[in-house]
């Protein structure tokens, strides 16, 4: 597996993205996390999302902060 990092990667990223404060980014990991945890609990991976639930309760503690 190659290593990356952010700068080395061709991933292009939205202006949005880009120009968010920590809050704002911290709201979009928790709601990408959020419908994340929904798929691995469908999928039946009942730990993947619980760790998933956790990370989306770090992510929302940020939020407020």
């Amino acid at each position: 597996m190659a290593e990356d990092s952010i700068g080395e990667t061709d991933a292009v990223y939205d202006d949005d993205v880009i120009e968010m404060t920590p809050a704002e980014a911290a709201e979009y990991i928790a709601s990408l996390l959020s419908s994340l945890r929904v798929v691995a609990a469908k999928s039946q991976f009942r730990l993947l999302a619980d760790l998933i639930s956790v990370a989306e309760e770090e992510a929302r503690f940020h939020c407020q902060v």
